[in-house]
């Protein structure tokens, strides 16, 4: 019974891990993207215009509905 009830736990463990982990990853890459995008802009149309699509970039959850 202890050794199913350590296994379990250290299942549970893992996946909380592998969770914390995934959605560590996911905001690093939007921030990324974020940051790519608005140089990008940057470069393209001026500082003005990063500089006002700065917040609305910020505003973006999850990159796959655009």
């Amino acid at each position: 019974m202890l050794a199913e009830n350590l296994e379990a736990w250290t299942n549970q463990w893992l996946h909380q891990g592998l969770e914390k982990g995934l959605e560590r990853g996911r905001k690093e890459g939007r921030q990324a993207a974020r940051h790519l995008l608005l140089r990008h802009v940057r470069h393209r149309l001026g500082t003005a215009w990063a500089d006002q699509s700065a917040p609305l970039l910020a505003r973006i959850d999850d990159l796959a509905q655009f």
